[in-house]
């Protein structure tokens, strides 16, 4: 990945950045400094597992992007698997780790305008949008931020509600799909994780306040208001009221953000519920007809629902088991070597 070699310069520490071969290591030290800081002291709850597991897995998407050419093999663990049944989460965690990672630079020998114009000529003009968008949430988590000014100027303010990922919303504005919003988010903290930065943060450096990484403030009213006072403290015509009103915002979302029970969603998940609603209704035996007659006739549902039938060998019939296995043998190439059932072995055929 890369390593740093430090030299001493005007009382700082500088990180020079060398390629080096893929490591399951943490080299960076911003993002470093954000994994070892997780949860921040006075947080309170721990993060769940897929949040920690999406957070870690930004951080390889990341790296990966930084010394490879952009594809979707960089994204695509982050859009498979558990994440693809817990999106919400996995945004969550985007929004998290992009705003405590600029939060980091911001404190460590940044300032918003430095980073938009190191940027500015590295990342296009989607990327470039979602940086600046960023910039502003690093503030709306920050006490006291130094930085409204320069924000202001950027035309970085928070334009979104609280009430949802800020990287949801961020992809509907500019019709995206899910995949190219996570190809802009890696792209930007690609280039974030490997920006140089002092060791320490500089004196007097402002704190991000108390608020769970997880946490969206739910209420309908109390999250319109949070929206409203964000949207006077973007007019910088009246710069002590803007501070006013941000402060009140971050009082009321330390007050009210909650960490939301979001069930599994997506795609998968409304197959995997019909598949079990279809199963209690008709019986094994007539659900595993159906998918398997779906997989000869090439149909999405057939082909979607069956990834590995040797797991139903233990909740239902030996005959179901072996059909499901049978229809999914009819699909497989012989090369990937399809695993027997328990207690068979071979190849199954499938009858014509």
């Amino acid at each position: 990945m890369w390593d740093y070699v430090e030299e001493d310069a005007l009382e700082l520490t500088v990180l020079v950045c060398r390629a080096l071969p893929t490591t399951s290591a943490t080299h960076n030290r911003a993002m470093a400094s954000v994994a070892n800081e997780r949860p921040l002291p006075g947080r309170g709850g721990v993060p769940s597992q897929t949040f920690v597991e999406a957070t870690n897995a930004l951080h390889d998407a990341a790296y990966r992007r930084a010394v490879d050419e952009p594809g979707l093999h960089i994204v695509a663990p982050l859009l498979r698997g558990r994440f693809a049944l817990r999106p919400h989460t996995v945004d969550l965690a985007v929004d998290a780790l992009a705003r405590d990672t600029v939060h980091v630079l911001l404190t460590h020998g940044w300032t918003p305008r430095e980073l938009y114009v190191f940027a500015q000529h590295r990342l296009d003009d989607e990327s470039m949008s979602y940086l600046v968008d960023t910039l502003a949430a690093a503030a709306q988590v920050t006490v006291a931020p130094p930085w409204y000014g320069e924000l202001a100027e950027l035309g970085a303010h928070v334009w979104w509600t609280v009430s949802q990922p800020h990287i949801a919303q961020w992809a509907t504005r500019h019709a995206h799909k899910r995949v190219g919003a996570m190809s802009a988010a890696v792209e930007v903290l690609a280039l974030l994780c490997h920006v140089p930065r002092t060791d320490a943060p500089l004196p007097g450096a402002p704190k991000p306040f108390a608020i769970e990484p997880e946490a969206l403030v739910q209420d309908p009213r109390i999250a319109g208001k949070i929206d409203a006072l964000l949207a006077r403290a973007a007019d910088q015509s009246f710069p002590e009221e803007a501070r006013a009103c941000a402060s009140k915002a971050q009082e009321l979302m330390v007050r009210y953000a909650t960490v939301p029970d979001i069930p599994p969603a997506g795609p998968v998940t409304a197959a995997a519920t019909a598949a079990v609603d279809q199963l209690i209704k008709q019986g094994p035996m007539v659900v595993a007809k159906t998918l398997f007659s779906g997989i000869r006739l090439g149909t999405s549902m057939g082909l979607s629902m069956i990834t590995d039938p040797r797991g139903f060998a233990g909740t239902v019939s030996d005959e179901v088991a072996s059909l499901l296995h049978r229809a999914v043998a009819a699909i497989t190439p012989a090369h990937l070597g399809l695993p027997a059932l328990p207690g068979r072995g071979g190849r199954p055929q499938l009858d014509s």
